[in-house]
C-alpha cells in the first residue's frame, strides 16, 4: 500500500518489509550519537548511509 503523495520503493524480494524498517530505524536513530562522537561524522554517515540503502533495493539484472 503506498501513501499518498510519497513514491512507492520496492523492496528487494530477499528483504522482510518489517525488518528492514526496524533495521533503517535503528540506523536513523544512532545518526546523531554517531556525528558527536566520530572524528568525521559527516564522512561516517555517508559510507554507512550507501550502502545501507543499495541492500535494501531489489537487484538489477
Amino acid at each position: 500500500m503506498s501513501t499518498p503523495g510519497r513514491p512507492r520503493v520496492p523492496v528487494g524480494a530477499d528483504v522482510d518489509p518489517h525488518t528492514a524498517a526496524w533495521w533503517l530505524i535503528s540506523l536513523l536513530a544512532g545518526r546523531s550519537f554517531r556525528t558527536a562522537v566520530a572524528p568525521d561524522g559527516a564522512t561516517m554517515e555517508a559510507e554507512l548511509t550507501e550502502p545501507a540503502l543499495r541492500s535494501l533495493l531489489p537487484e538489477r539484472h
